[in-house]
């Protein structure tokens, strides 16, 4: 991967900004930040959205839910 870009599965180049990272970066941050200073509530809003992003980039799909990482 190279400046963001990546081949998809079909053959096409695909793109993620440098944005849409750290919005997914923040979200993630401020999930764990929320956990770990005893806030559950807003913690899980901020781990719903992380998920709602995820979902939109087609990274987080029903048929991945058992994927392992290799090695």
């Amino acid at each position: 991967m190279r400046n963001g870009l990546c081949n998809t599965d079909d053959g096409n180049r695909a793109m993620t900004t440098k944005a849409d990272r750290s919005e997914l970066s923040r979200a993630l941050a401020k999930a764990i930040a929320y956990r770990d200073c005893g806030k559950p509530e807003k913690a899980a809003v901020w781990a719903a959205q992380l998920v709602r992003m995820l979902e939109a980039k087609a990274i987080l799909k029903p048929e991945y839910a058992d994927a392992q990482l290799e090695g």
